[in-house]
């Protein structure tokens, strides 16, 4: 777990560190030897804006014991975690427009086996029957909806 350790010295200094501690163990401070006045510790989370296409990770390199938040190389404190990320999604969210729900008209099969459909679309209107995928053209269920229309 991350803290950020806020810390004012007797002399005036003020420091600003991240520290980062394994589960259970216990943040200490040294007030009398250190020089330490005020001292403010606090859950810390690294804010990382959300990659469009790749997933953000925690690299560790071990031959220099360097940890970087990765696609964006941000160096962080040893220990850190996937855990210790807060990942910003600030792509904007857009809504898709309600489509209109189709006029429709049903047939019964002549041969009494089922419905055909003619739906009306912005292309037109389009049937499922096998006349209209056969010929890619008007079948007698369209030609009927005109009438109509």
């Amino acid at each position: 777990m991350l803290h950020e350790v806020t810390t004012i010295y007797k002399d005036g200094r003020e420091t600003t560190e991240i520290v980062c501690t394994k589960s259970g163990e216990q943040l200490t401070i040294y007030p009398q030897r250190d020089g330490i006045v005020f001292c403010h510790k606090r859950t810390f989370k690294y804010k990382v804006p959300k990659h469009p296409r790749l997933p953000i990770c925690v690299v560790h390199f071990a031959a220099s014991n360097r940890y970087v938040l990765s696609p964006y190389d941000i160096e962080c404190v040893p220990g850190t975690r996937y855990t210790d990320l807060e990942i910003i999604d600030d792509t904007p969210k857009v809504e898709k427009p309600k489509k209109e729900k189709d006029k429709t008209w049903q047939f019964e099969s002549s041969s009494g086996d089922g419905y055909y459909e003619v739906r009306m679309t912005p292309y037109g209107l389009k049937c499922n029957c096998f006349g209209a995928i056969r010929s890619k053209q008007n079948c007698k269920h369209i030609k009927q909806v005109r009438a109509e229309l």
